[in-house]
């Protein structure tokens, strides 16, 4: 079923540059499930966390086959790696600055730009995922301390 209904890649732009994200890198994965969440995660009145490596928990996990997450990539410590890497601020090369840390262990979207088919013989953009998602708008909604962490990307 996942084969079915799941992309086999995402393509991004990232300071000017492309790149493309496959079902094989735990980047596109914590994507996905970023994207999904995000929208819980201002649900209530005030949002106090991001996403974090602790929602991608063994109860989430054990829908996927061994094929699609293998053994390896089970643990914890495997998805807090791979948030480390892809964050904003990350020294680590290729940083791919998937999502912006607000404290430690808490991540929300980057600017990071999401290739968006063109309409009717249209080329297609690339649009900010936080503006996909309409993260602004959520935090505007949201707590006044919740939207002065929008653009925090410093350890706590």
């Amino acid at each position: 079923m996942f084969a079915l209904l799941c992309p086999t890649s995402i393509d991004l732009e990232v300071d000017d540059k492309r790149l493309r994200l496959t079902r094989a890198q735990g980047e596109f994965l914590l994507l996905l499930l970023m994207v999904a969440r995000v929208h819980d995660l201002h649900a209530g009145v005030k949002r106090y966390h991001g996403f974090q490596a602790a929602h991608v928990d063994e109860s989430l996990l054990s829908a996927f086959p061994r094929s699609v997450i293998p053994e390896e990539r089970r643990r914890r410590v495997y998805w807090n790696g791979v948030l480390a890497r892809a964050e904003v601020s990350s020294s680590y090369k290729p940083a791919r600055k998937l999502w912006r840390r607000e404290r430690q262990g808490h991540y929300m979207p980057s600017t990071v730009g999401v290739r968006v088919a063109g309409e009717a013989g249209k080329p297609d953009t690339y649009v900010p995922l936080d503006r996909l998602l309409g993260c602004d708008i959520l935090e505007e909604q949201g707590a006044p301390d919740a939207a002065s962490r929008a653009h925090v990307t410093s350890p706590s």
